[in-house]
């Protein structure tokens, strides 16, 4: 079980309870109004009792960090990592771009685990694959030219999948920022299941993060892409 923050302006009554969400249950905390002390304080203590009840994750804004305290509130990029395959999928048809045509960098300070992952996958799902990824990436290169035929050379990059900031002048899928907005859908045979409750991407992170995420379940319609820091892309 995960817990969610329903926060509006017109709600003053502050309450929480048990709501049926998919094949499990969510604990969800209303309110609204002035965070004023005793709204922080009543805050507190329903945290409190979510964490009594079990509750290890939430899905609510990030600023809301400190005062969900013992909760803890996911950030995107575990989610984003489990659905990369999915995400670039998007990216490449919101761009035009046929994905098996596709050329796309990777950029990264460094070759950790996640970002080999991520490299590995993407060798297998598009066309051309440039890493650029500081101190190491030779040695990623030489195994991605062994086991896949990764060339030297690639066309100009269309796409970038950034483990930090956006690339410059290059649409960029970020991998970790939670200001660059994605959009989810539930799928087939979820949909139903899992209605009134929208598939946000807090949401999927906090059941991803509780394991209860079931494999398929929500999938990406749109991505915020970024160009240096700038969103150039619209959902029109």
């Amino acid at each position: 079980m995960v817990g969610y923050v329903r926060w509006e302006e017109k709600r003053k009554k502050l309450t929480l309870r048990r709501c049926p969400l998919g094949d499990g249950e969510v604990c969800l905390l209303e309110g609204g109004g002035r965070l004023n002390r005793r709204v922080q304080r009543r805050v507190r203590q329903a945290a409190q009792a979510m964490a009594d009840a079990g509750v290890r994750y939430a899905a609510a804004p990030p600023e809301w960090a400190a005062l969900l305290l013992p909760l803890r509130l996911p950030a995107p990029v575990a989610l984003r990592r489990a659905m990369l395959g999915q995400l670039v999928d998007c990216a490449c048809r919101q761009l035009g771009l046929c994905r098996s045509q596709a050329s796309v960098v990777l950029r990264a300070s460094r070759p950790d685990g996640a970002v080999t992952e991520a490299a590995d996958l993407l060798a297998r799902r598009v066309r051309y694959l440039s890493p650029q990824l500081g101190r190491g990436q030779e040695e990623l290169q030489r195994s991605l030219r062994h086991r896949y035929g990764l060339g030297e050379g690639s066309p100009a990059a269309q796409l970038a999948v950034c483990f930090g900031a956006a690339a410059e002048g290059l649409p960029s899928l970020l991998i970790g920022e939670s200001h660059q907005e994605v959009r989810y859908v539930w799928a087939e045979p979820w949909r139903e299941k899992m209605k009134p409750w929208a598939a946000e991407e807090p949401l999927l992170a906090a059941l991803l993060a509780e394991g209860s995420l079931p494999p398929g379940a929500a999938v990406p319609v749109w991505v915020g892409l970024d160009t240096g820091g700038e969103r150039t892309y619209n959902a029109e």
